[in-house]
């Protein structure tokens, strides 16, 4: 299966800023004023909100929030372009070299679908370049196929499985 890099080829989805920015600000702020409505009592007829509820929700929203942030803080925009990956985070891009790449990994049973690049040295990113793969029409439900993302970015850097 032999992949020909074009110029300028995204990998990336077209959904990252969404996942990145729109979902965790909905998540935090349309949840947190939910919290913050029960805890003011708002949400109280016909009859009162125990406490233990009050703190349940509380505690999903600081768990739901952390983990969202955590995941989603860390993706990233990946172009090919030569011999290089370009890698943006809508503030800065930077050049990885092909040659820099040393693993290759993505997520099977997460949604959405990350790829995880390990490079060394370590790029202004961090070791780990994380990124949501374009939407491909492939067999995505056979848990054991790799993503034909992961397939051509092996092939470009040369790294075995």
């Amino acid at each position: 299966m032999g992949y020909k890099k074009s110029m300028n080829d995204k990998l990336s989805s077209s959904l990252t800023f969404y996942h990145k920015v729109l979902l965790p600000a909905l998540w935090v702020v349309g949840f947190g004023f939910g919290t913050l409505a029960i805890w003011l009592g708002h949400f109280d007829q016909p009859s009162q909100t125990h406490e233990e509820t009050k703190l349940i929700f509380l505690a999903f929203w600081i768990i739901g929030s952390a983990f969202m942030l955590r995941d989603t803080y860390r993706l990233k925009t990946v172009t090919v372009e030569k011999d290089d990956l370009v890698v943006k985070n809508f503030t800065r891009e930077i050049r990885v070299p092909m040659g820099d790449i040393n693993h290759i990994s993505e997520s099977r049973l997460i949604k959405p679908k990350t790829i995880s690049i390990k490079v060394y040295p370590p790029c202004e990113f961090g070791d780990k370049i994380v990124f949501m793969p374009k939407l491909t029409f492939h067999l995505s439900f056979i848990l054991l196929r790799e993503h034909p993302i992961v397939l051509q970015l092996r092939e470009l850097s040369r790294v075995q499985k």
